[in-house]
């Protein structure tokens, strides 16, 4: 993973008064590359975003979608939820654009990750801190004026064109990790989820976007620490939200999906905060297939990256393998 070159450091250095002495990679995502700083203030991390240099308009747009996140963050960081403090740079904003460099610096919060405690009561704690993340959201203004796409337009355009390409690799790769036909059915599933889930989303919900253990820091007992990555912040249903951490929340620690039981407690505790409606809780089994269809599209795209595939092999056997309704 790339370092900082002495120009970046010397960026850093104008833009926030701060020396740094080391950089060390932390992780390349889709949306960003990560960094924890070693500088005269301390430990700090870095996020460099991934954004078309041209045309302007994409960069302008880009620009506009990581501040709506950016508001969002320092709005839950001033009612004191568990998100890491955003740095403001010498222009007093926390988004940096140096020519096509776009970043921004935030603390660097310690924490469990969740394999490293008590399963329970970290499923619980995540819960409940999701349901909190709603309920206080539903009172975010942001300053950032977005036309958003439809969650549900977004997502199903997402994964028609995902399963196109997918279909194309199973058809030219023998030992492909998913069978044609299994492709064939999430094809004719995706169709059905597209009828059967409204077009417009209610608009007084904001999301997480990626709400899940990798996202989150645990202290030793299991409470959420930190909530971290709020780069997929937006508009939507939270069902949307809600149905990705049930499926996914232990995604990359675990091969396997939450069990029936683990499902329940993280959706009681969410509950207990943020009670879902009776046509919310109708629609959750179609967001469930929605959410791991995302998923495990996601998974096998990586899989045709170069050097990818022995890494999120075990990911999709493990869920091809398991059951992902909320039954018990």
């Amino acid at each position: 993973m790339k370092t900082l070159s002495p120009q970046e450091q010397a960026n850093i250095h104008q833009h926030y008064g701060l020396k740094v002495a080391a950089a060390i990679p932390i992780g390349t995502g889709a949306m960003s590359a990560t960094m924890l700083l070693h500088t005269d203030q301390g430990r700090l991390f870095l996020k460099r975003y991934r954004c078309e240099s041209t045309p302007n308009l994409d960069q302008a747009a880009e620009i506009s979608r990581i501040s709506f996140t950016h508001d969002a963050q320092n709005y839950l960081c001033a009612r004191d939820f568990p998100v890491p403090r955003l740095l403001r740079n010498r222009s007093g904003g926390t988004l940096t654009i140096e020519g096509h460099e776009i970043y921004a610096i935030s603390e660097f919060v310690e924490g469990c990750d969740f394999d490293a405690v008590q399963p329970v009561g970290a499923l619980q704690s995540a819960g409940e801190t999701l349901g909190r993340i709603h309920h206080e959201l539903r009172g975010f203004h942001p300053e950032v004026d977005i036309r958003w796409e439809p969650m549900r337009d977004e997502v199903i355009g997402t994964l028609r064109r995902r399963l196109e390409r997918i279909r194309t690799a199973e058809s030219e790769t023998g030992g492909y990790p998913v069978l044609g036909s299994r492709i064939a059915e999430w094809m004719g599933e995706v169709e059905r989820l597209a009828a059967e889930l409204p077009v417009r989303d209610r608009g007084d919900w904001i999301i997480h976007g990626d709400y899940r253990a990798q996202n989150l820091k645990f202290d030793a007992g299991g409470k959420v620490k930190a909530i971290l990555d709020l780069d997929t912040a937006r508009p939507a249903d939270r069902t949307y939200d809600l149905a990705y951490a049930l499926v996914f929340f232990p995604a990359v620690y675990r091969d396997t999906p939450l069990t029936p039981d683990q499902k329940f407690v993280f959706l009681e505790a969410y509950e207990e905060v943020s009670s879902l409606t009776t046509s919310e809780q109708n629609s959750l089994p179609s967001h469930l297939k929605l959410a791991y269809l995302r998923g495990m599209t996601l998974w096998l795209h990586l899989h045709d990256l170069a050097g990818m595939a022995e890494r999120v092999s075990p990911w999709i056997q493990g869920y091809l393998n398991n059951d992902i309704t909320l039954t018990k």
